[in-house]
């Protein structure tokens, strides 16, 4: 359930970037696997990404899933 919601999440990310020329988002993983959580108990994980474009990429909002 937590890596849908993960997937979700990066699929809004990508959704929201407003790309001016030719920015191009590149993510180090795009899914990330907790394994077994216990409820109501907080996770955590780091997405990197990078910009392999030849323009600034902007992003202009983030929205969790």
């Amino acid at each position: 359930m937590k890596a849908i919601r993960l997937l979700t999440a990066i699929a809004l990310v990508l959704i929201s970037i407003h790309c001016h020329g030719k920015s191009k988002i590149v993510f180090e993983y795009t899914e990330y696997n907790f394994g077994n959580v216990k409820k109501n108990s907080a996770v955590t994980h780091i997405f990197k990404f990078y910009n392999k474009g030849n323009s600034t990429l902007t992003i202009d909002r983030v929205k969790a899933g």
